[in-house]
């Protein structure tokens, strides 16, 4: 039992498949990975459309997240 450490390099090896369910790490949101964006300089973002409507019935709006933040699943 115990904690899986990854280094930067790992994680930004590490691309999530469009299409796949992704949940934030750190806040816990989830959805299903709908679009990637590299930068030249900086970092990937990936576009998480979640699934669930609000209550009202309209879909929630979509967040772009830091790649190395997303776990499948």
């Amino acid at each position: 039992m115990g904690i899986e450490v990854k280094r930067k390099e790992e994680l930004m090896n590490e691309k999530i498949e469009l299409g796949a369910i992704v949940t934030d790490t750190i806040t816990g949101f989830t959805g299903i990975a709908v679009a990637r964006a590299e930068y030249i300089y900086g970092s990937t973002r990936v576009e998480v459309q979640p699934v669930k409507l609000t209550s009202d019935g309209e879909m929630v709006k979509s967040k772009w997240i830091e790649e190395t933040r997303l776990k499948v699943g």
